[in-house]
């Protein structure tokens, strides 16, 4: 379960959202950017944020699902296929041979962006 983010921002959305509008700097846009994601309730977790920042703004199943999908186009990458049965038991084969250890690693990493986005806060 993602950590909730509980912090007070004391300017108001409008202005977030005015300051961004007319500031230069790249890495002053991002911290704006976030404050006003957070202000306005776009971003409730750290996980959320990161994934925002990260440039990955795919909803979270969506991303877990791709992922996986990912993994499976590259177990038949470069293979053809006379039929679309030959491509039906070359599938079943592989989803019978993935563990349920490698559905987890390709499914769940909100550890990981919850890292990234330690990381990156403790450049600012």
């Amino acid at each position: 379960m993602a950590c909730q983010l509980k912090m007070d921002i004391s300017q108001s959305a409008e202005y977030l959202e005015e300051t961004l509008k007319h500031t230069r700097s790249a890495s002053q846009k991002q911290r704006l950017q976030m404050l006003w994601w957070l202000k306005t309730g776009q971003v409730r977790s750290h996980s959320g944020l990161a994934r925002i920042l990260a440039g990955d703004a795919l909803p979270p199943v969506k991303m877990k699902i791709e992922r996986f999908w990912l993994f499976v186009k590259s177990q038949i990458k470069g293979q053809i296929f006379k039929s679309l049965d030959e491509l039906r038991d070359r599938l079943n084969q592989i989803f019978h041979q993935i563990t349920s250890e490698r559905v987890m690693s390709l499914t769940s990493y909100d550890f990981i962006l919850e890292a990234l986005f330690y990381a990156a806060s403790s450049r600012w």
